[in-house]
């Protein structure tokens, strides 16, 4: 397959760990990879990270170059191939497809907005903004919601919220003389919920859910880059992929997002059915089952049944995306009317298998080398100090 050349020097001199350029040429941000440009310095906690690095040129057209590098090797493995058609434009999204007033850090809210959405009772009126769940990361102006986890209880952090300049908190109970806004709630976890999916009904666009014992990571990421030609993708950031984490990254999301793509996990069963209520993916994906959580299931039929609960809840007009090549997911039931695409991955898991085996003999290979160096050196220092005696005596 004849391969075009790389791109102009200008881009081609520019670093190879992500980043992406728009149609001038110009960086304009980072891989989804790397978060963040802040995030960039710090280097990849995985010893063999595959990512792409998509570059756009004018005349619209795009290349995208397949990067394959590690934290041990400097000079990444790069190959180009064309990723569009020249007579095929470049679009990006410009509609708000989410109906909310954006703030800093996500979805604004008045606190009548708050109350309306969860069901609350509002006792004292506060500032707009957005709602944070910690308060080591609350910025002056935000709500805070105090959840209550296995280890800590939100509502012991209200008097810190309010001396860093809290808007209001949602809580069980209102403190005695309490100055800020305040919303009262039954469950605090119930009220995330319910916020969560009161954004997202307020979304048009479409919503990507993925789970699976494994590769979650992975195919959202690689989702994302393939519907960055649509506009900013919002997407699950580190591991925010329960029940905690789900519904916080939905109220992150920018009204603008062309897409939404969430990872789904879970640890028990019901977990993935309370997540794809409150998500609503529009694209369904279950990837595999296997035995993950083991201690909370009998078997890995029970982990494919529970992750078959994103199926189970797909509404008329979803897309359900099955791993053909696992007989536990192709299993699943799938209700009536929902359009159902069967994909096959051994081709691209035989290619990255062999392509990590690869790695790891080359690594083997360099670990035998100084392993051979050290006995050698230690050989020569023995066979000296033999010398030196048999000299002395």
């Amino acid at each position: 397959m004849h391969l075009p050349p790389p791109p102009s020097s200008s881009l081609a001199a520019a670093p190879t760990r992500g980043l992406l350029f728009n149609a001038s040429g110009r960086s304009c941000r980072l891989c989804p990879s790397l978060q963040t440009k802040e995030e960039a310095s710090i280097p990849n906690p995985s010893p063999f990270h595959s990512f792409f690095t998509i570059h756009r040129s004018n005349p619209p057209s795009q290349s995208l170059r397949f990067c394959f590098p590690n934290r041990y090797c400097t000079k990444p493995i790069c190959r180009f191939a064309c990723a569009s058609k020249p007579d095929q434009p470049f679009l990006q999204q410009t509609e708000c497809l989410g109906d909310w007033q954006d703030g800093k850090k996500g979805v604004t809210w008045e606190a009548d907005q708050i109350a309306e959405a969860i069901g609350g009772r509002l006792i004292t009126k506060g500032c707009a903004g957005t709602i944070c769940t910690d308060t080591r990361l609350l910025d002056r102006g935000e709500w805070f919601l105090a959840l209550c986890g296995p280890r800590l209880d939100g509502h012991c952090f209200q008097q810190q919220a309010l001396e860093k300049g809290c808007s209001g908190v949602i809580a069980r109970a209102v403190p005695s003389d309490w100055p800020a806004g305040f919303v009262q709630v039954a469950d605090t976890m119930d009220a995330l919920l319910c916020i969560a999916a009161h954004v997202r009904k307020k979304y048009s666009g479409p919503v990507v859910g993925i789970t699976g014992s494994c590769g979650k990571t992975t195919t959202r990421l690689m989702t994302s880059l393939a519907l960055e030609s649509l506009g900013h993708i919002h997407q699950t950031h580190g591991n925010l992929n329960n029940r905690y984490g789900v519904p916080l990254s939905i109220l992150k999301m920018p009204s603008c997002s062309a897409a939404c793509v969430l990872e789904l996990g879970m640890n028990h069963p019901g977990e993935i059915l309370e997540l794809s209520r409150v998500s609503q993916p529009t694209i369904r994906v279950i990837l595999n089952a296997g035995p993950a959580h083991m201690q909370n299931f009998g078997s890995v039929e029970d982990i494919a049944a529970a992750k078959g609960e994103l199926f189970a809840d797909a509404q008329p007009g979803d897309v359900c995306v099955v791993n053909a090549d696992d007989p536990l997911v192709m299993g699943l039931f799938i209700p009536q009317g929902i359009r159902v695409v069967g994909a096959i991955f051994s081709l691209l898991s035989a290619f990255s298998a062999a392509l990590f085996q690869a790695y790891h003999v080359w690594q083997l290979g360099h670990l035998v080398g100084n392993l051979q160096f050290l006995l050698n050196k230690a050989n020569a220092m023995r066979s000296g100090l033999c010398i030196r005696k048999n000299g002395e005596s």
